[in-house]
């Protein structure tokens, strides 16, 4: 019987195409969506080098058209699987008997097989997923994001790209059409895939890409992707990856975040998920986008679009361009209507509730034009942790905060805020009983000491608009390293990517306990570069009895004592030329 990992294995691929006369072979990774049936599924980055080249294909993606085999009639496609399957002499794709041999699965571990084998594919046809056009369109405008591989060229303002060389132009041009191709999807026919039933495969395979199409914030996800696509398969062919789905939005739960490792070339890659107490995985959706850059800046996420949300659309395009007419008379047999049957696709649900406590606690702070996170300490009495600089103007204006799930902005109360010549840790104290009576936090919060090593979530409103009325997005990671000063935590840092909008936030641990306040991640001013993976955290249990002897007597001086006096801690956290706080300025949402 097959391990978890290697039956996820069998439903990734690499796609290569020879596209006309480009004379650089282009790749992505893909999805044999449908064994049985020879269905394979990949992004359209894997178009982009032709469509550069010929103005017509332009136009189409540009408008968002069907594309059929008639506009690809000089292109090849071809297939890399997973070495388990094999191409027999009469052209089909079977399962070999030597798998189920354990002799043949130890040299296929051992890497004394190759891990691939090619298979020639025809292709269908190219569609656009509106919706998720539409909710990338809006979430990630191409006016602050870039999604090419090569961003280097991309800096420049319109009116410096004007003077420019073509070389210049190109690169705008690319990075128009790798924002069109986003949202792009191509589907190829292979020879159909035998399963053989005493092989345990079959059963194997439905156990993971079945049952449920859906997910939610918190939920772990894995990829199965190939990083740079085609350019050594022999090395990096169906790599692991794993973290959680940090977002999710859009039309049918299209537009899904994460914080999973992802490669140039992992677009088209499987997206598995899985909630918390399940035992296996789910088909959820596919890679769009493996690096994506803000301002010139890279964020450590990357972006996939729901499966239930590609099929929908893709029914919908075939039946308007066709109306009547069947799949079989199209030449696509019954695929799709198989495709669906087979993964029992449904509508997607609000989220997975037991994910909500990831969510629950953290709350949206805008202050003027600005914007940071906070975390609910107590609900019923509206006391909520922030950082300082986050409400750092709240003598000019109002301190606004938004629960979860909220739709209304409610003024808060500062209690405390600290004054950062008085004291090194950037924290403050809100009271909204009105925004906390809104969310499903529950009624106290209760904190644990870090411990290097310890699973962690940074939960906030970072990266994206405040205006875009998304709910926190989450990232995973571990304590990397705790700063004491007399035998106490007054620093922790994490792996987890954190971003502009994020300070405030809690740092949970894996039972939902509070690990720290997210404060900034760091930035090296002699090259402007930004890493969100090395960040800080004022440690909870260095907060937690100031806060908790207010809550008991009501005097706020007990929050003065925050104002610790030690000039060792003081001095650890003057990182002033090292760091920045994770507060931004609001934007339009375009």
């Amino acid at each position: 019987m097959l391990q978890q990992g290697e039956s996820l294995s069998l439903l990734a691929c690499v796609v290569k195409c020879r596209l006309g006369e480009v004379k650089d072979e282009c790749s992505a990774c893909g999805i044999v969506l449908r064994p049985d049936q020879g269905i394979v599924l990949t992004h359209g980055s894997v178009l982009a080098d032709l469509i550069l080249q010929d103005d017509a294909l332009k136009d189409m993606v540009k408008s968002g058209q069907f594309i059929d085999g008639i506009c690809l009639k000089d292109c090849e496609f071809d297939v890399l699987l997973d070495r388990r399957w094999c191409e027999t002499s009469k052209g089909q794709v079977v399962w070999p008997v030597a798998a189920s041999d354990a002799s043949y699965m130890k040299s296929l571990r051992n890497g004394s097989v190759t891990s691939y084998t090619k298979v020639h594919s025809k292709f269908l046809g190219a569609f656009r997923n509106d919706h998720f056009h539409q909710t990338v369109s809006s979430l990630m405008p191409k006016s602050n994001w870039k999604f090419a591989n090569d961003v280097s060229d991309e800096s420049l303002s319109m009116e410096e790209s004007e003077k420019e060389t073509s070389t210049s132009k190109s690169a705008l041009d690319e990075s128009e059409i790798a924002f069109q191709l986003l949202s792009y999807f191509l589907v190829l026919r292979i020879a159909p895939i035998t399963l053989h039933q005493n092989d345990g495969v079959k059963n194997g395979l439905e156990t993971f890409v079945s049952e449920r199409s859906v997910c939610s914030a918190g939920d772990v996800a894995e990829l199965i992707a190939t990083p740079f696509g085609g350019l050594s398969p022999g090395v990096f062919f169906n790599s692991f990856s794993r973290g959680v789905v940090s977002n999710v939005s859009g039309p049918r739960n299209c537009w899904i975040l994460t914080d999973a490792r992802c490669i140039p070339g992992s677009e088209g890659a499987p997206l598995f998920t899985s909630g918390k107490g399940e035992s296996g995985r789910h088909l959820t959706g596919i890679v769009a986008a493996s690096l994506c850059w803000k301002n010139n800046e890279w964020v450590g996420f990357s972006v996939a679009c729901s499966l239930d949300s590609i099929m929908h659309s893709l029914t919908q395009q075939v039946q308007r361009l066709h109306p009547g007419r069947s799949m079989a008379a199209l030449g696509w047999t019954d695929s799709l209507s198989s495709v669906a049957a087979w993964r029992r696709l449904s509508v997607p649900h609000a989220g997975n509730a037991s994910k909500d406590w990831l969510l629950a606690t953290t709350v949206l702070v805008q202050v003027g034009s600005t914007w940071g996170s906070g975390v609910i300490v107590h609900q019923g009495e509206g006391l909520i942790l922030t950082c300082s600089h986050v409400v750092k103007d709240a003598d000019s204006h109002s301190v606004l905060v938004r629960a979860c799930g909220g739709s209304e902005h409610y003024k808060a109360e500062v209690l405390y805020r600290q004054n950062p010549v008085d004291g090194p840790f950037d924290v403050a104290v809100l009271r909204c009983r009105k925004a906390t009576a809104q969310s499903s936090a529950s009624s106290a919060l209760s904190i644990v000491k870090p411990v290097v090593g310890q699973r962690v979530y940074a939960v906030g409103h970072a990266v994206f608009s405040a205006d875009s009325d998304l709910p926190p997005s989450v990232s995973a990671g571990v304590v990397s390293k705790i700063v004491c000063s007399g035998g106490q935590p007054v620093m922790v840092q994490s792996t987890c990517a954190v971003h502009p909008g994020a300070s405030g936030g809690p740092l949970l641990s894996a039972s939902g306990q509070l690990v720290g306040i997210l404060v900034c991640n760091t930035r090296d001013q002699s090259n402007s570069s930004c890493f969100p993976h090395v960040n800080m955290s004022v440690p909870a249990v260095a907060a937690w009895t100031a806060v908790q002897k207010y809550r008991r007597t009501g005097d706020k001086q007990h929050l003065h004592s925050l104002q610790l006096q030690n000039s060792y801690v003081k001095k650890l956290w003057a990182l002033g030329s090292v760091t920045q706080g994770n507060t931004t300025t609001c934007q339009s949402r375009l």
